[in-house]
């Protein structure tokens, strides 16, 4: 099934499915958000070394 991305209606979108998109959906649960990956969860890792990061601009 593809979701359409017109029926997430204010759910929050976490890009990233590394540690820090993980552990900010555990801190919303029980909220409902959604998780945008390059591969299914548990895939396709990065090793513990890796630093990474998203900017965005906000105001």
């Amino acid at each position: 099934m593809t979701p359409d991305v017109h029926d997430i209606g204010g759910v929050p979108v976490i890009v990233g499915a590394g540690i820090a998109g993980l552990m900010t959906a555990l801190h919303l649960a029980p909220q409902p958000v959604v998780i945008l990956s390059r591969a299914p969860l548990g895939t396709e890792t990065s090793s513990t070394l890796a630093q990474g990061g998203l900017a965005a601009s906000l105001g």
